[in-house]
């Protein structure tokens, strides 16, 4: 085999190595990402279970919890539950309005 053809194999062989690289790169990308994806929806878990808890420890917050809701369905739904729960005095809970729409934040009592 002379230095030329030597020369054109290795060049396939490092364009082989190239591809597969690239493909090897694409893949820690995707991981990366559901890994990221898993993250954020286990820390939306874990706020909703320590809101829960929070709730199941205060008679009131249970109270206002299943108190029914005009404005939801089945005294569950609506942004009003987080402003009774605030005025109840549960602890670890805020209710904060973005754009007009009502978000319940619940935060770890000291």
């Amino acid at each position: 085999m002379d230095s030329a053809k030597l020369n054109d194999w290795m060049q396939v062989i490092g364009i082989f190595a190239l591809v597969a690289s690239l493909i090897f790169v694409g893949l820690q990308m995707k991981q990366t990402h559901e890994i990221a994806l898993s993250d954020a929806y286990q820390s939306r878990a874990a706020t909703v279970i320590e809101m829960i808890t929070a709730n199941a420890a205060n008679e009131n917050g249970l109270a206002a919890w299943y108190a029914p809701d005009s404005a939801g369905i089945g005294g569950r739904a609506g942004g009003s539950c987080a402003r009774r729960l605030v005025s109840a005095g549960v602890a670890g809970v805020q209710d904060r309005s973005s754009r007009g729409s009502s978000v319940r934040v619940a935060i770890p009592a000291v």
